[in-house]
């Protein structure tokens, strides 16, 4: 499959619909894991998990077809900032969804 990438990126369903968050992930994983671009996935990449939810994040964050990105700064920064965005954060010893959900509330 290698020497298939150029026309691999060109793929539809990312001129289609290039904001859905779960197309470029999986496209991402094709390309890493069959395909070698480890460039290509990162820039594919980078937009999910800008955006993604938790439960994407928690997936990219295990998935075997990213280990050969696990030691990639990018990946690795990529993958932090989305953690960090995605960590609940604490007021008054409550986490940030629960003190919102109350104060929506009133």
């Amino acid at each position: 499959m290698r020497g298939h990438g150029s026309s691999a990126r060109q793929w539809p369903g990312l001129l289609i619909d290039p904001g859905n968050l779960n197309l470029r992930y999986n496209f991402a994983c094709v390309l890493t894991a069959y395909l070698g671009e480890k460039q290509a996935a990162l820039k594919l990449l980078e937009p999910v998990l800008q955006g993604a939810n938790v439960t994407l994040v928690n997936a990219a964050d295990v998935d075997p077809d990213f280990d050969a990105l696990r030691d990639d700064p990018r990946f690795k920064t990529m993958l932090g900032a989305a953690q960090r965005r995605l960590r609940p954060e604490k007021r008054n010893g409550r986490s940030r969804q629960w003190q919102d959900w109350v104060e929506s509330c009133h």
